[in-house]
């Protein structure tokens, strides 16, 4: 018990001496009346008190106030920013001008910077960067928790110049060499497709995208299309009224495209207005990439049974914001409402699942596949019913092309049905045996089923609108 009372007596001395210490010297003022007053009381107290030259730069009652301001909107959701002037001059020429840099959407998730989706065509996407892909460092400096705003204007840069971002994928660490450029943000592009297919690509919901839908629907209409492909994979979002614009090209008058829920005002449904321009069928491709204004357009088509819809699941940014200029030259990004769709479903940080579900094998890593296939012995030649490592290796090359059989080793009746349908498909001879030559035949189809070029989600939609 003597110890014991010992022991509390030393930690009650150990806080005391140590607050006594913490505290010297200062007179702590009794609590303001006022938030008001309260923050101007921390901001004196602060500014006088402060070893500004443990700071290169030190810190002025200015960057107090800023940082102040920004403090409050980091405490809310990450799409609500706060920029001084110089960033919110940045921010607005991304959305409505040409700038320098490497060309993608990002947002701040928990402490990371967060590739929503690459602009198609700019360095970024050229460079391999996906959807989902966490930016843990600039130029070998770690990024991690640093607020949107900064992070962005470090990737920005003149024009011809390098940047190294340091990729967190899937926990594999990845760093990419990026040249930026002018990053010319454009509407969309359209053309015919074989058998008489329409194609629109919406890069981004940006100011006038509405008109040039409109225009390319209208002009594919004149080049008598029979169906259409709306392509929305790795689309940012952007404008509200721009996407509910475009959405009533597509969905009979009276029919709901939107709800919006807002915190301080009215809720808005947003209804089709004019007569459906486009009533033939419909594909609208979508991924993870596919965000905000994407997912409104989506929803709005799905619900209303306008389009069907392929690809992976959406990103789930069901949210509205507002920019507002303020009078200091800065301005503010607040989410002000959440949307949800046609049908009332709400998708923010859930996103809208696909009619039809298919990855895009240009998304796939298949330099990761191709470690993990077991060597072939090309010498030895396979037969039926053999049981080897060999056929364990066949089988894995097979599912990589989505055969989906059973690793076992056993070069049985479902392996051999696998292997003779990829004989045919590829006009090769069907045998009952594997060699060299038919490994090859696999191994060569792999890197093609990989290439770039190879969107078998875009394959799909066309099959659909080919069959209907």
């Amino acid at each position: 018990m003597r110890n014991l009372k010992r022991i509390t007596s030393l930690i009650v001395i150990m806080v005391v001496l140590s607050t006594s210490t913490f505290a010297a010297g200062f007179t702590i003022q009794p609590n303001p009346e006022n938030e008001k007053d309260y923050f101007e009381y921390l901001l004196n107290f602060v500014m006088e008190n402060f070893k500004n030259e443990i700071l290169e730069s030190g810190v002025t009652k200015d960057d107090l106030i800023e940082g102040a301001y920004k403090g409050i909107f980091d405490t809310l959701d990450e799409h609500s920013v706060y920029f001084n002037g110089d960033e919110y001059e940045d921010f607005t020429t991304s959305t409505e001008g040409e700038f320098g840099g490497i060309g993608i959407s990002v947002t701040k998730e928990d402490k990371y910077i967060k590739v929503v989706s690459p602009i198609e065509g700019t360095p970024g996407d050229k460079a391999g960067l996906k959807s989902g892909d966490k930016i843990v460092g600039v130029d070998g400096e770690d990024i991690t928790d640093w607020d949107l705003s900064k992070a962005v204007d470090v990737m920005r840069g003149n024009p011809g110049t390098k940047v190294i971002l340091t990729i967190d994928r899937d926990s594999e660490i990845l760093d990419f060499e990026i040249i930026r450029a002018i990053i010319e943000i454009d509407a969309l592009e359209y053309k015919v497709l074989d058998n008489n297919i329409g194609y629109i690509k919406i890069i981004q919901f940006s100011a006038d995208s509405y008109i040039e839908t409109k225009d390319a629907l209208l002009d594919l209409k004149s080049q008598n299309i029979e169906s259409l492909i709306i392509d929305l994979r790795n689309n940012p979002g952007g404008y509200l009224d721009e996407v509910v614009y475009i959405a009533d090209l597509f969905i009979d008058k009276d029919k709901d495209i939107v709800h919006v829920d807002y915190e301080n005002q009215d809720d808005i449904t947003y209804v089709a207005e004019i007569i459906d321009l486009f009533e033939k069928d419909i594909v609208v491709l979508v991924n993870e990439g596919s965000a905000s204004a994407s997912e409104i357009l989506t929803g709005a088509l799905q619900d209303n049974n306008e389009a069907t819809i392929v690809g992976t699941t959406t990103y789930g940014k069901g949210t509205v914001q507002t920019l507002i200029k303020l009078a200091t030259g800065g301005g503010m990004k607040l989410t002000v409402a959440e949307y949800m769709t046609a049908n009332h479903t709400h998708i923010n940080k859930v996103g809208i699942e696909p009619d039809i579900i298919i990855e895009n094998n240009q998304n796939k890593n298949i330099k990761k596949i191709k470690e993990s296939f077991v060597p072939t012995n090309e010498l030895n030649t396979i037969y039926f019913k053999d049981v080897s490592l060999n056929v364990y290796g066949v089988q894995q090359r097979l599912n990589a092309l989505d055969y989906n059989l059973t690793l076992d080793g056993m070069f049985g009746p479902k392996t051999l049905k696998a292997l003779n349908e990829f004989q045919r498909l590829n006009n090769k001879t069907t045998t009952n045996y594997i060699n060299k030559e038919v490994i090859n035949s696999i191994n060569d189809k792999i890197d093609n089923y990989y290439n770039e070029d190879n969107d078998n989600q875009l394959k799909k939609a066309i099959d659909l609108l080919t069959i209907n």
